[in-house]
């Protein structure tokens, strides 16, 4: 059966989302279309009202905003109180956080015990809750231009067992084995940081890419994981749920399909 999907947000035109979602509709065989639309948190409501969609990705500023809109979250959308993923239903629209799945899937093998955050929006939540699920021993350190926001997502982690706290810029970065950068690329960051990088650097930024971020951490040989990777981690579990309405319900050689998106992201 035929369906169409999008992305939503602003601004969308860098998104490399339809590509990835096209080349694993045309892996799976499905009939299905993906496009894009430039839809701002004042446009959101209209928008969900108005459309033929079938369901939706939501990115950047919409992922807040959207979670007031829905009718049923599911648990990772509740605990950050943002959802990523939309889907129609006879009530409306269902939300589903895929970020966290995404997250997870990019950390894995990486091992850390002393974690720096970078941001303080939805995604640095939804970094506690996957850090939280995967690497419970570690502690986690929250960095932001805003003392309020920085405040608020060390108190969401502390709430989810995780040892929290924040420090003032600079940080050394020697002091950590993780830093996870939920900033948006163009971000700048100068002045942040002394010392030189020895962990991993996990960067949801994907394009431009190489960030500034990687350039640094590249510069003094440590491990990158680019965004991409959590991009079509979380895109898989998208389609698990477009195709199934369930998230924990693999598809296919799931693996293979990744790659396949893989390279079309890198296309």
């Amino acid at each position: 059966m035929a369906k169409s999907f999008a992305v939503l947000g602003s601004p969308i035109s860098h998104t490399k989302s339809p590509a990835i979602h096209e080349a694993a509709y045309q892996a799976l065989g499905l009939p299905w279309s993906y496009g894009r639309f430039e839809v701002d948190v004042a446009g959101l409501r209209a928008f969900l009202e108005t459309t033929d969609l079938s369901g939706a990705s939501l990115t950047m500023p919409l992922k807040d905003d959207a979670f007031s809109m829905v009718s049923v979250a599911d648990p990772d959308a509740l605990a950050a109180r943002a959802v990523n993923t939309i889907v129609r239903d006879e009530h409306g629209w269902r939300g589903f956080n895929t970020d966290v799945f995404g997250i997870k899937q990019a950390l894995r093998g990486v091992e850390a015990t002393r974690v720096l955050i970078l941001g303080s929006g939805a995604t640095a939540r939804n970094a506690i809750l996957a850090l939280a699920a995967e690497l419970p021993e570690a502690s986690v350190t929250v960095v932001a231009r805003s003392p309020d926001k920085v405040r608020r997502v060390v108190d969401f982690a502390k709430g989810r067992g995780v040892e929290a706290a924040t420090t003032k810029l600079p940080v050394a970065l020697a002091d950590y084995d993780l830093t996870v950068s939920t900033l948006p690329p163009k971000v700048s960051v100068e002045g942040w940081f002394t010392g030189h990088a020895t962990g991993t650097l996990f960067d949801v930024a994907y394009n431009p890419w190489p960030s500034q971020l990687a350039e640094r951490w590249a510069g003094d040989g440590a491990n990158l994981i680019s965004g991409i990777e959590m991009l079509v981690w979380q895109a898989i579990a998208q389609i698990r749920i477009f195709l199934n309405g369930n998230v924990a319900e693999p598809l296919p050689e799931e693996e293979t399909l990744a790659a396949v998106m893989r390279q079309a992201a890198e296309g």
